[in-house]
């Protein structure tokens, strides 16, 4: 019979490679429609849609308040507990809605665009959509439904983008990207309820709601900073330097993003519930978490620098000529990569320990420094930004291996190590790409047949020294294909 070490790593795979392979399709379907909508649409109303979306963002932590999570680590959940958390999502999702709806008009005052306040009026009402599909998401991810979960955000990325590109044919422009939100959040909490057995009764505890609060708000407070993070960024290039500004500041983003959609963002809810089952075994749950760096880096790492290295020629050709200002952006950026492992999957683990407060301490120094740094570089233009936002991320780490030590007791000289191949692995495919760019044949050829050229050339120049590298990928193959053994020392 199989052990429940075996059983859980199977779980894993399986959720992983269904979020994986899902969030590939999904998230392809979704950036074409992304390029379509950008090549129509104007730098201002990007921007413009971009402070919508952020303020909905931010009210969606609110109407949740951590209580997936919080009813994912719970090992023992009752029903009492169950229905509380639904209604206490209502109510919250209900209050961000009327809050988003009434402030409308102060947010369009503020930035000085007229046109957000009906964007954020019609978008108001995802905020409760949003809240009300917790419990039937957080049962199916501590189920390990991933296969089911991953259908559903299909099914809702399709559909959503099927009408935006209706709308966009149309001539609805900017709101275009407002019903394609709607439509998102519809479908994405309604499949929920469609394809999971939970329904609420009228059972509520006004204790239980309490503890549930209590739990949760150390991790709402915490995804509350750490989206404030980025968005502080946009926010203050919105404010500052303006709609258009933003707009080649988020396509910029956009470019990256795709990277991490269809690689380590999958990998991150799968990893959560990983963790929290892996609690009581300290050994195997850092070794696990070890190889999730690795893992990350040695996708993450080559990604980030080889679209860099092609953002002169892929970024107008994806968006149009109108988006050319971007890829210095684009490029600046993309140097956020290196101690993106870290911070990206810091906070996972530390919420699978239930270490909320260490989560919180290092989200609000993260929040402190952007703040500084975003209002200290706005003045310089939206390139001092992106510079700044990349500072930022590399000066959070030193913290982040401190809280992560006193919660794992895991040394940064390990974590450290384990970045080490990946990173130069891929500062042996940078160099060959750059000399690659400068040969006078490379230079003759026109823009698509020199993008297939670096990205064969960058993908040769990456796996050579990858596969000659001692033990990389056989330490990675035997992680994937069985379970760490209780001794197995962390490499």
């Amino acid at each position: 019979m199989p052990s429940p070490e075996r059983n859980l790593k199977s779980k894993m795979m399986a959720g992983t490679l269904w979020s994986l392979g899902g969030s590939l399709g999904q998230q392809l379907f979704g950036f074409v429609v992304f390029a379509i909508l950008a090549r129509n649409l104007s730098p201002a109303e990007f921007g413009t849609v971009a402070i919508a979306t952020i303020l909905i963002d931010f009210l969606n932590i609110f109407g949740r308040s951590g209580l997936t999570d919080v009813l994912i680590y719970r090992k023992d959940l009752t029903a009492l507990e169950l229905h509380t958390s639904f209604w206490l999502s209502v109510a919250l999702g209900l209050l961000a809605m009327a809050l988003l709806y009434v402030g409308a008009g102060s947010a369009a005052a503020l930035f000085d665009t007229p046109e957000l306040e009906p964007i954020v009026q019609i978008l108001a009402l995802s905020t409760f959509i949003y809240a009300i599909g917790v419990n039937p998401e957080a049962l199916m991810r501590k189920e390990f439904q991933f296969a089911l979960l991953t259908k559903r955000t299909m099914l809702a990325t399709v559909s959503s983008g099927l009408v935006a590109v209706t709308l966009i044919a149309l001539d609805f422009g900017v709101y275009a990207l407002v019903f394609q939100r709607l439509t998102f959040s519809i479908l994405n909490s309604g499949l929920l309820w469609m394809w999971n057995g939970y329904r609420p009764a009228f059972q509520f505890s006004f204790a239980i709601a309490r503890h549930q609060m209590a739990a949760g708000a150390w991790l709402a407070g915490s995804s509350f900073v750490n989206m404030a993070i980025p968005k502080t960024f946009d926010l203050i290039v919105g404010s500052v330097l303006g709609t258009a500004a933003l707009g080649l500041y988020r396509i910029g983003a956009r470019y990256l993003d795709l990277i991490l959609d269809v690689t380590i963002r999958p990998l991150s809810s799968v990893a959560l519930s990983s963790f929290s089952a892996l609690q009581s075994d300290a050994t195997a749950r850092n070794r696990a978490y070890l190889r999730v760096l690795q893992l990350t880096s040695i996708v993450i790492y080559p990604a980030f620098a080889g679209a860099a290295l092609i953002a002169p020629e892929a970024l107008p050709a994806l968006f149009g000529p109108q988006w050319t200002a971007s890829i210095p952006i684009a490029q600046i950026l993309a140097l956020s990569a290196l101690p993106l492992p870290i911070t990206f999957h810091n906070p996972t683990i530390l919420t699978a320990l239930g270490h909320g407060r260490s989560i919180l301490a290092l989200s609000l120094f993260d929040l402190s420094l952007s703040l500084a740094v975003a209002f200290c570089a706005a003045g310089w233009g939206v390139g001092a930004v992106a510079i700044g936002y990349v500072c930022r991320n590399i000066a959070s780490v030193p913290l982040a291996l401190l809280l992560l030590r006193r919660s794992t007791g895991l040394r940064p000289g390990e974590v450290l190590r384990t970045l080490l191949p990946s990173a130069a692995c891929t500062l042996i495919m940078v160099v060959t790409l750059l000399g690659l760019r400068q040969t006078a044949l490379v230079v003759s050829f026109p823009d698509p047949l020199r993008i297939a050229v670096l990205v064969v050339g960058g993908l040769t120049a990456y796996a050579i020294p990858v596969l000659l590298w001692p033990g990389l990928l056989a330490d990675l193959l035997r992680f994937i294909r069985r379970p760490a053994k209780g001794g197995a020392s962390a490499p």
